[in-house]
This record gives structure tokens, sequence and C-alpha cells, in this order.
């Protein structure tokens, strides 16, 4: 599956399955005027260009297939003005930080149940799955 936002050069090919078991592998590729182009370093293109540390954001290692990948994390927590706050993740699954949310407010001593949260991981990577440890 060839996957990718229209405002991005970059492309994700993804093996999702084969006939015995999945497969899960990546590769990533580059847009140019002649065609795709293999990106040799694709933790590169998934993490901001800053030195200087960023308050919300973390870098970590995701496994697709048996390629590790440092993506960006950026996080955003915000006073609601709704009664209802909102919980917003690009990239990243719902349930799943919901889940988080709860963990930080049962067990971090964080106040989680009214702010707004805003989760997205950088350079379209979407990640729906937990890493293995």
């Amino acid at each position: 599956m060839l996957e990718g936002s229209t405002d991005s050069r970059y492309r994700t090919l993804r093996g999702n399955k084969n006939r015995f078991d999945a497969v899960n592998e990546l590769g990533v590729f580059a847009m140019t005027g002649t065609g795709l182009k293999e990106v040799k370093n694709p933790s590169a293109i998934f993490l901001t260009r800053s030195e200087e540390q960023t308050p919300g954001s973390i870098v970590m290692v995701l496994w697709e297939g048996t390629r590790p990948l440092l993506v960006e994390i950026q996080a955003l927590v915000d006073h609601s003005a709704l009664g209802n706050p909102r919980r917003v993740a690009v990239g990243a699954e719902q349930n799943r930080l919901a889940m988080l949310l709860a963990i930080l407010n049962r067990h971090g001593g964080l106040q989680m149940n009214d702010p707004d949260v805003f989760v997205n991981v950088v350079g379209g990577v979407k990640y729906l799955k937990p890493v293995l440890t």
C-alpha cells in the first residue's frame, strides 16, 4: 500500500500481509521529478531539525517490520474553553491517547479530565501498535 499526504513529497510503501504471516515492512521514498527515490535515512524526515529542546516534544523508536524508526511525538495540553474537552490524535490511536490520559490522571498526579489534549506524530507516520520491549 502506498501512503502519503498530498502536501508531502514523501511516500511510504507498506507491506501489510503475505500469504502466511503479517509482513509489516515499510519503505520510505521521496517523490522527485524523475520518479520515486529511496530515502536512505527515513528517521531524518520524521524529526524536526531544531537543536534546542522543544516543550511537548519527544523522540521515540518505533519498529516497522525489521526497521527501527526514530519519530517525533508532539503534544499540547491547554485549558479547555468548552464543557467537553477535545482529544485530537494525528498519527496516533485515539483509544491509546485516552488510556494514557487516564493513567496520568490516576497515577501521575495530573488532572487530565478538563484540558484539551492534542497529539501529533511528525512526518505522517501512524503509530497504531505498541512498541515491543
